[in-house]
């Protein structure tokens, strides 16, 4: 088995299923990436539109719920929040909306054996989560649905003030592009964003703002090659730590599973150049592009693992046992390290794309 870029698509449609979004919380509390760019994301969206407070929005691909969260902090008048995964909202349901014990939640699901020795640091975080969403202004309305459905086949009966899209355009374009492909079609990109674009524009009143944030693994910034380089230079493929995990784990996949994956590779699709043309095919104003660096203060080597599930989507071997891969992994992992590499922070960069429905 081969793997594409890291955000490939997932032939199976499950990545986002059963344990995963436990699994993709523990970045909350390791480096909150997160959370800031979802903050960021709905800044952007309060000062595009002239305050988000009376406001019905949209969430696209809310996950477990950060960009709720975020939104939640304007008081809009509403908040509608869709996500392909039925994980993902169960999750984002039980947090938000239900009062049980987290820990039990976690436990029935079987989160503590695959979390390991981060669960109990995970249950905490998620327990701040849930009390700082209900310290809000927005919780006494309470006006949110949360709903499971990919963006291609949602509807509503009414329109949208504003959206929002953290972090998840790229999947229903890889997935268009996939369909393409296996009807024989050349898959061309830049008809797929287009196609993407107009369906949240049907979802916007005119003059609506939809609000985009991709991470630099599917993005270009091809109108300024000096950062473009730099962010390459800098980025997980680049980065020492991430390089020697993804050999020690190609090399226990291969030995123990006859399972032949490469590096994960970027996709670049978003090319900063192009989106306002793109923007304008699928009925908007390009407004504005925000790029943010994000160096941050947490160390390669306790960051990398945990993304790595991400990067195994391909792979087919249950996920309890993906996890102890990567646990094993990681161990060897440190033995491998200089000092200098032990102490590598990691950097993120992000860009946010901000529309105006025409």
């Amino acid at each position: 088995m081969s793997e594409g870029p890291i955000h490939a698509y997932d032939p199976k449609g499950d990545l986002f299923e059963g344990l995963f979004p436990a699994i993709y919380s523990v970045e909350g509390w390791v480096r909150g990436s997160y959370l800031r760019q979802s903050q960021n994301s709905a800044l952007l969206a309060e000062t595009a539109s002239g305050g988000l407070r009376g406001k019905d929005v949209l969430d696209i691909g809310c996950g477990y719920g950060t960009s709720t969260f975020a939104i939640s902090g304007f008081c809009p008048a509403s908040i509608t929040a869709i996500d392909n995964s039925r994980a993902m909202t169960e999750m984002m349901g039980f947090l938000l909306l239900e009062g049980g014990d987290v820990e039990e939640w976690l436990v029935q699901k079987g989160a503590k054996e695959v979390l390991g020795r981060r669960f109990e640091r995970t249950v905490e975080y998620l327990k701040f989560f849930r009390r700082g969403f209900r310290q809000n202004s927005f919780w006494e309305s309470l006006k949110l649905r949360i709903m499971t459905s990919p963006l291609m086949s949602f509807s509503s009966d009414t329109l949208f003030d504003v959206a929002v899209a953290n972090n998840v355009l790229h999947w229903p374009i890889n997935q268009l592009k996939k369909k393409l492909e296996e009807d024989g079609l050349k898959p061309e990109t830049d008809g797929c964003i287009v196609k993407v674009l107009s369906k949240a524009r049907s979802l916007l009143q005119t003059g609506g703002v939809l609000v985009v944030m991709e991470p630099r693994q599917v993005t270009a910034l091809e109108t300024d090659p000096s950062r473009e380089e730099h962010f390459n230079k800098s980025g997980s493929n680049n980065n020492p730590v991430f390089v020697k995990l993804n050999s020690i784990l190609n090399r226990i996949l291969m030995e123990r599973h006859s399972i032949k994956r490469d590096a994960p590779k970027d996709a670049k699709m978003f090319r900063v150049s192009e989106m306002p043309d793109l923007a304008t095919q699928a009925g908007f104003d390009l407004e504005r592009t925000v790029v943010v660096e994000e160096p941050s203060l947490v160390r390669s080597v306790d960051f990398y693992p945990i993304i790595v599930p991400i990067n195994l989507a391909t792979v087919d071997l249950p996920l309890v046992q993906k996890m102890k891969i990567i646990e094993e992994a990681e161990a060897e992992l440190v033995d491998t390290l200089i000092e200098e590499e032990k102490n590598l922070l990691t950097q993120a960069q992000a860009f946010y794309f901000v529309f105006r429905a025409v």
